[in-house]
């Protein structure tokens, strides 16, 4: 707790880093008075601590004014220490935690929650962080995760002193799924471990993905039209994944044809290729024209045929 009813107090927690031995360092506590009438209070610290307050007894600050208080640390070795003071007022008791560090390497990450969202199963998906070493001494650093979906390089290395790298990420999901987990940044010697960098993320069957009334779809039904007619389907094509994507639609074919050409195209997509940006959408019509080798000679008789076509979709990240 750093803070009673009406005392403010300012930081939340003291800091030395990097003090060598005999070096003495200063920070300051700030008091601020939020109420109405004068509080008093005093500085309490343990009897064996290596903290030194600049200021004893007891303090009186009126109501909108503040009290600084300086506290000192002299290294007298390469540990770290660590204490708590107290802030004891007739409004209530705080307390601040204190710590010091030696001279040691200090790892930073510039993303501590890694967010894929919607990943194609069987896609590699690129991404990467970058590690700082805002210490004052070498940072060996190692990386370890869990998950086997997840490929990082390096796993390992060496940062020197305000030095960063970055580690490259490839995530390969083999089913769909939603992934939630940690990849972990080790340091020998480093006296503030990096908190797990959070890694989420889910996958999908496909990176685009047809929708009709905003709903899958797999099959369109054009249902019965005569020849020379034609009827016209629009779907909603949807790009499920973070990059870009640019498609080509391929014809919808007879499977059981040999032989694809414009003359046997009875349905026909419209735009057939294009490029969707990360988590857009683009609507794509089928047009449906039954054609046949009757169709300039029709016969005196009904004449009926059904059209079983099968199309696909090529795919590359842009």
């Amino acid at each position: 707790m750093n803070s009673t009813s009406v005392l403010h107090i300012s930081p939340d927690t003291i800091t030395f880093r990097d003090v060598n031995i005999g070096e003495t360092e200063t920070a300051s506590l700030h008091v601020l008075n939020t109420g109405t009438l004068p509080v008093k209070f005093r500085f309490i610290l343990s009897n064996s601590s290596q903290f030194k307050l600049s200021k004893d007894g007891l303090f009186t600050v009126p109501p909108g004014l503040e009290v600084i208080e300086k506290i000192k640390f002299t290294a007298p070795d390469l540990h770290k220490y660590s204490d708590i003071i107290k802030i004891d007022s007739s409004s209530g008791t705080a307390s601040v935690p204190i710590v010091a560090y030696p001279p040691s390497p200090r790892i930073i990450v510039d993303k501590p929650h890694i967010e894929l969202s919607k990943v194609s199963v069987n896609t590699d998906t690129k991404f990467q962080f970058n590690l700082t070493n805002l210490g004052v001494t070498d940072a060996q650093f190692s990386i370890s995760f869990t998950e086997s979906s997840i490929q990082l390089s390096p796993l390992e290395g060496n940062l020197s002193p305000t030095s960063t790298i970055t580690i490259n990420g490839v995530f390969s999901p083999k089913k769909v799924d939603v992934f939630d987990t940690t990849i972990e940044v080790d340091c020998i010697n480093i006296m503030e471990p990096l908190p797990p960098i959070k890694f989420t993320a889910s996958s999908v069957n496909n990176s685009l993905s047809f929708l009709q009334n905003n709903k899958p779809v797999q099959e369109l039904d054009f249902k019965s039209i005569f020849f020379g007619q034609k009827r016209t389907i629009t779907t909603t094509l949807v790009n499920n994944s973070q990059t870009k994507k640019s498609f080509i639609i391929i014809p919808p074919q007879d499977p059981t044809s040999k032989n694809i050409s414009a003359k046997t195209m009875v349905f026909l997509p419209e735009p057939s290729e294009g490029i969707i940006n990360p988590f857009g959408s683009l609507d794509v019509s089928f047009t449906y024209m039954p054609k046949s080798e009757l169709q300039d000679h029709p016969p005196d008789d009904d004449f009926e045929y059904k059209y079983t076509h099968l199309s696909s979709i090529e795919v590359v990240e842009s």
